[in-house]
């Protein structure tokens, strides 16, 4: 009798979550793709484009008015920093909510951080932009960010096509170069310099 029981419980719960699921198919375009960045510190824009494929309102049977994330991969400490951080873009009015969320690290790990943009319900068909800002603290590498988008109350017909990368190719620090008067200079001071060791000797 409990195994019946136990049985019926579960057929009911599958498909409570089945008629209450919407086909949805998200997918995200994000503009740059790739970031080169000019100096240690640097500073940007950019947007991220999340478009509904499916047959369904992507959220609608969630209730939250925020029900879908564009979320970040996870973020490692290095070096006493992490490598970039995001933000939603306070100069522009738009629909998009982005916090960051701290992970406590368990013993050996280091600290991190995902970064979520929460939008409202997309219709079966439309698409909604997320406009944010960058800050770097990378140098002489290059490093990516995966961001994915999340419906928890809808089923994706067509996971393939929810990553999207975003590239950051960190700058190269300069090395000093002499002008042409500076290599004039450098010739007269060492010609200069010579001159005196000979007239002593």
């Amino acid at each position: 009798m409990k195994e019946k029981v136990s049985l019926f419980l579960l057929c009911l719960l599958l498909f409570s979550n089945n008629a209450l699921s919407g086909s949805i198919d998200l997918s995200i375009e994000i503009n740059p793709e790739t970031v080169n960045i000019f100096s240690a510190e640097d500073v940007g824009e950019f947007s991220i484009t999340i478009t509904n494929n499916g047959v369904d309102d992507a959220g609608a049977s969630s209730g939250d008015p925020f029900p879908i994330s564009i979320d970040t991969e996870r973020i490692y400490l290095e070096n006493g920093g992490y490598f970039v951080g995001f933000e939603a873009n306070p100069d522009i009015n738009q629909d998009c909510v982005l916090y960051p969320f701290f992970v406590d690290p368990i013993p050996g790990d280091p600290p991190s951080v995902f970064y979520s943009f929460y939008t409202p319900v997309i219709a079966a068909g439309g698409s909604m932009t997320c406009y944010g800002r960058y800050y770097t603290n990378l140098k002489n590498e290059t490093k990516t960010i995966e961001w994915s988008p999340l419906s928890v109350t809808d089923n994706d017909t067509d996971p393939s096509n929810n990553i999207s990368v975003m590239t950051f190719r960190g700058y190269i620090p300069t090395v000093p170069s002499l002008s042409i008067f500076g290599l004039v200079f450098l010739t007269l001071a060492v010609m200069g310099i010579i001159f005196r060791f000979n007239a002593k000797t």
